[in-house]
């Protein structure tokens, strides 16, 4: 017995991760995101993640479950569609494989505000006295002299 014996069942399944896709995406991506970021405000925002971490941790697991749904995903459009044009579904196949490795590498970009700002050296704000300011714009080497100072 082959998946392609069952195509109908094979297109339920596949809608079925459409589904969860779907969800779990608008989820991720539009709830949690939209509760959090203050696009005007980047202190805002920070603020908003480190108050609502366990929200904000509950959205990067929907991404990752997003991420994980489209390689089975991949496979059952790869088996159903095969039977039309094998290199077009191998293509299609290929480029899913693609989207969804360079997304697993990009969800540390989804974690990295909050394991910063939770971080303990980033608990204060960084403030620079008014010498070493003065200091920095006056030999104009830039952020470098805030370094070196």
């Amino acid at each position: 017995m082959t998946f392609t014996e069952h195509p109908r069942l094979l297109a339920r399944v596949a809608g079925a991760f459409y589904l969860i896709i779907t969800a779990f995406a608008l989820f991720a991506y539009m709830h949690v995101r939209g509760q959090l970021i203050d696009t005007g405000d980047m202190a805002r925002t920070a603020n908003n993640i480190v108050a609502n971490e366990q929200l904000f941790r509950i959205g990067f697991t929907a991404a990752v479950i997003v991420t994980i749904c489209n390689l089975p995903l991949g496979f059952i459009l790869y088996e159903l569609f095969k039977v039309v044009n094998p290199r077009l579904a191998l293509l299609a196949l290929v480029f899913i494989i693609v989207s969804a490795t360079l997304e697993a590498v990009n969800s540390y970009n989804y974690l990295a505000p909050l394991i910063t700002f939770t971080l303990p050296e980033f608990s204060t704000p960084l403030t620079l006295s008014s010498s070493r300011r003065s200091r920095a714009r006056r030999s104009g080497s830039g952020p470098m002299a805030l370094v070196s100072a």
